[in-house]
């Protein structure tokens, strides 16, 4: 079966948040990081889950550091999670944050929500008595600065990662990925980083899956060191991409990455008449409506004439 474009991201969506879901049973406290992008589905479904199994404390961290995409996605957000939230919008030490806490009709039930226009911080919780789950949907290159994101410091943890594994750039790819990418492919190479990374941590790969989202390779990845969802099975076998599919569109995305977009071919526009009509002393106006031509090429060819070509 052939993952790809919308119905790509859609499948991965309800993938990762069948994980959380497992991940949440029977947990009382949990802190859930992402990157919401446009679509705030994942996010919503948080939300959902702490008001159906009553969570006692339900901590919801977004974020976008670019801010031109932090205001379009702000108010997208608003839109989608506006049954769940009352906003309270201020800036302090120049960020900006969208709060909301529910009314607590018991002192164990608390939700908090933000959106920040800040990079990945997750430094300043307390997690001694958290649970973490993070999706990080980089959708780019597995960048240093991206896979610095990864933390085996954390315990009881689910940290789920998106990445290219076609890279029409690779300057920012790390180092040793790139250079196992060269005997294999990103998905090996990648999958090999994880696997030494996670090394004695306790942390295992849950599962990953390639699919394709706007004719990009890609790979989804999860590690954890929760035992809730170590071992599970979360989709269907059929459900990856099968090897011929994923092939043929990874050759697809060779053949076209050192491709130049070609110029579109310009239509020469025979100007005689036009020449021969400001010869006999027609007005730019009479040209116009007889011969069709626009004022510019017009006045173009005038001032052809008056340079004496």
């Amino acid at each position: 079966m052939r993952i790809n474009g919308t119905v790509a991201k859609d499948i991965t969506r309800q993938i990762v948040t069948r994980v959380f879901e497992t991940f949440a049973e029977n947990k009382i406290n949990i802190c859930v990081s992402s990157l919401p992008g446009k679509s705030w589905e994942f996010e919503k479904s948080v939300l959902l889950n702490h008001y159906i199994k009553r969570i006692g404390s339900t901590i919801l961290l977004c974020y976008e550091h670019d801010f031109d995409l932090f205001t379009v996605n702000y108010d997208i957000g608003k839109n989608v999670l506006k049954d769940f939230i009352y906003e309270r919008k201020y800036i302090e030490n120049g960020k900006i944050e969208i709060d909301l806490e529910i009314q607590k009709e018991h002192e164990d039930n608390f939700l908090h929500f933000g959106y920040f226009n800040l990079d990945i911080d997750t430094s300043w919780l307390d997690f001694d008595n958290q649970n973490l789950f993070a999706w990080y949907d980089f959708c780019g290159n597995p960048s240093v600065e991206r896979l610095n994101k990864i933390d085996l410091t954390r315990k009881n943890s689910v940290q789920i990662f998106t990445f290219a594994t076609g890279w029409r750039c690779e300057d920012n790819v790390e180092s040793s990925i790139r250079q196992a990418a060269a005997n294999s492919s990103g998905r090996e190479a990648i999958l090999e980083y994880f696997t030494k990374k996670i090394e004695g941590s306790g942390y295992k790969i849950v599962f990953d899956l390639e699919y394709v989202s706007s004719r990009t390779p890609m790979i989804l990845i999860a590690i954890s060191d929760d035992e809730s969802v170590i071992g599970k099975s979360f989709f269907s076998k059929d459900v990856k991409v099968s090897k011929s599919s994923f092939q043929k569109a990874l050759k697809i995305w060779k053949k076209t990455k050192n491709t130049k977009e070609k110029k579109p071919q310009q239509i020469k526009v025979d100007k005689a008449p036009i020449y021969a009509a400001l010869k006999a002393g027609m007005s730019t106006e009479e040209i116009m409506v007889k011969l069709n031509f626009s004022k510019g090429t017009i006045s173009s060819c005038k001032a052809w004439i008056t340079m004496g070509k």
